[in-house]
């Protein structure tokens, strides 16, 4: 896994590759996901709101966004942020 990035630290600032890269990772956090076969909370989370995804993309610098939007990272997961609550994105290496 791959650490993530503090919440303090502002992500916003990058080329037009991190652009795409977290406007992917936003659309991918808030769209629900395939059915597990399983339809509990922790099998089939609700997908997260725009402003919890926005929060979120808080946590994300420039270089994971742009590997994800080249395909090198994977979203895997989400925790929560000790410090300001917001999820944080968890990502592996494609």
């Amino acid at each position: 896994m791959i650490a993530a990035v503090a919440c303090r630290t502002p992500g916003r600032a990058g080329g037009g590759l991190a652009l795409r890269g977290r406007a992917k990772l936003r659309a991918e956090m808030t769209t629900p996901g395939e059915p597990s076969g399983c339809d509990c909370g922790r099998c089939s989370p609700p997908p997260l709101t725009d402003i919890e995804a926005q929060a979120a993309l808080r946590h994300v610098s420039n270089a994971d966004a742009v590997a994800f939007a080249q395909g090198r990272m994977t979203l895997v997961g989400l925790y929560g942020c000790e410090d300001c609550g917001a999820w944080v994105p968890s990502f592996t290496e494609a």
